[in-house]
């Protein structure tokens, strides 16, 4: 089993752009559309897991800063064109609900 860790943007990843990867040695381009597969969890984030979540980019977004929010490790299983979501669904899906509610383009 290959493993590879990359990083982007939000904005890259909603939109299937290329998404630089490596394994320590060789390095990889990533890239497909993002689903959730069946077999996950469905959304169950209740109030206060958004709340936190949005009191956490509040908070960042309020003060001066240097660098990227991170938001965490989002761990995708890459098959074909497709870039399935293994870990990471219930942020992701709630920020591109929050996205879409604010008509924000994801960056």
């Amino acid at each position: 089993m290959l493993v590879v860790v990359g990083s982007c943007s939000l904005k890259a990843l909603f939109d299937e752009q290329v998404i630089e990867a490596n394994n320590g040695a060789e390095k990889y381009e990533v890239s497909g559309k993002l689903t959730i597969p069946e077999y996950q969890r469905p959304y169950i984030w209740r109030f206060a897991e958004v709340k936190r979540l949005i009191d956490d980019l509040i908070c960042y977004f309020y003060k001066p800063r240097q660098q990227a929010y991170y938001l965490g490790s989002i761990i995708i299983h890459e098959i074909d064109d497709t870039l399935n979501i293994i870990d990471g669904q219930q942020r992701i899906t709630t920020l591109a609900i929050l996205c879409h509610l604010l008509d924000l383009d994801t960056q």
